[in-house]
């Protein structure tokens, strides 16, 4: 996919097509290059009423651009006055192949060639010199990257500095209107690698107040307490390797980022693991067992969910101070969670319309299971979360005076 959409195929290959019409992203293009109107989607669709929602939906870009910079914001912590970093830049541009001439010297008249001239710049920088200079560009021309350039900017935060790295297309095409001319100005497969030397590279603070984030970014910034960000794209994706010493030797840039995302379990944490908490979750059980049993299982299963909130509970003195009140939040939601779980508990036995409701849809869920072939698990068996939500919307959905019916479920 990364050679399809990126490429190259080859170091120096010659391909038949435009190289933006083979590759589709890592291109960097002259500046003020603009979107024609055959490629830009949202320019046709804003005539179309079909597509066009609102007002905005449909603003047409006639005056969007393509990229022409891309580059990567870190944060590093200096050891010496002459803490540098190495930047590497890879990119290539394509020209025009030379058409061949036919055994009697004659030209025809052929698709025309591109071949691919690899360009790779080295660029240390001592940052004390970055900073005292200000923002003044690097040009990469005598780098061996003709028509581009590195913009530094240092900024001091909380005894380390914070870094952005960008890289420049400065190319002016020959012909501004012609296509072959911003083909071959524009710079494709671009990559940028950065190292540290005297220095060594941080996770970038977070510069947000957090009594300023909302709800939902409070929720994030304590469900991802534990994950660091070494550095942000711009243009771009950034990616990094942390070492088993939880260090980062080297950034670099990324237009397909990869990560790593790990498997959850849809049957629960180890509180779901005990038998009497497990029986509950078998449709045919629910369907079919007697009042005090199906009491006492569901009892038991929305126990092992309070034991888990017992123990999350007492993990609030490991999050850090800023989220200490969203884990509250949270614990008092799962209690409330619970609560409600047991009072459909209590419905299911003070109603016998309501009870034999719940046994008809887990009787009808389990016959339409059994009509597949070769089902596993042999019978149905629902998800921790998925009986755990059943029993939390219960008496809400039987009893329309409920105060539940009007109040969102939070996690």
């Amino acid at each position: 996919m990364k050679t399809d959409l990126i490429g190259p195929g080859e170091d120096n290959e010659i391909i038949s097509d435009r190289p933006s019409d083979r590759y589709l992203t890592g291109i960097l293009f002259p500046a003020r290059t603009e979107v024609s109107p055959e490629e830009d989607d949202e320019s046709a669709e804003a005539d179309n009423a079909e597509f066009t929602g609102t007002s905005l939906d449909g603003i047409k870009t006639a005056s969007s651009f393509r990229p022409s910079s891309a580059g990567l914001s870190f944060a590093v912590q200096p050891t010496s006055s002459r803490a540098s970093l190495k930047i590497s830049v890879r990119a290539a541009r394509y020209r025009i192949a030379d058409t061949e001439p036919d055994g009697d010297g004659a030209t025809q008249k052929r698709p025309k060639l591109w071949q691919r001239f690899p360009l790779n710049g080295d660029v240390e920088l001592v940052l004390s010199d970055c900073e005292a200079a200000g923002l003044k560009p690097v040009s990469l021309a005598e780098r061996g990257i003709p028509d581009a350039s590195l913009h530094i900017r240092i900024a001091r935060w909380s005894g380390v500095l914070l870094v952005t790295v960008a890289l420049t297309n400065d190319a002016r095409p020959a012909k501004s209107r012609s296509r072959q001319a911003n083909e071959e100005a524009a710079l494709f497969q671009v990559e940028l690698t950065v190292s540290c030397l005297d220095c060594y590279f941080v996770p970038k603070p977070d510069r947000s107040g957090h009594a300023e984030l909302d709800d939902d970014a409070k929720t994030s910034a304590l469900l991802y307490r534990d994950v660091r960000q070494w550095a942000v794209g711009h243009t771009c994706s950034a990616v990094w390797d942390e070492l088993e010493d939880d260090s980062v030797k080297e950034l670099s840039s990324s237009w397909l980022p990869e990560t790593t995302v790990h498997v959850v379990s849809a049957a629960g944490d180890v509180e779901f693991k005990d038998d009497a908490a497990r029986a509950p979750l078998g449709a045919d059980w629910l369907a079919t067992e007697g009042r005090e049993a199906l009491s006492a299982g569901l009892n038991a299963f929305v126990d092992a969910y309070s034991h888990w909130i017992s123990k999350m509970e007492s993990d609030l003195g490991t999050v850090p101070a800023e989220s200490a009140d969203q884990g509250k939040t949270h614990i008092a939601r799962c209690r409330e969670a619970e609560q409600r779980m047991r009072r459909g508990i209590a419905l299911l036995l003070d109603d016998a319309e309501v009870l034999d409701a719940f046994r008809m849809a887990n009787a009808a869920m389990a016959l339409q299971y059994s009509w597949r072939q070769n089902p596993d698990p042999p019978e149905l068996s629902w998800r921790p979360f998925q009986l755990g939500f059943a029993l939390l919307c219960l008496e809400s959905i039987a009893d329309d005076s409920s105060p539940d019916r009007e109040s969102p479920i939070r996690n």
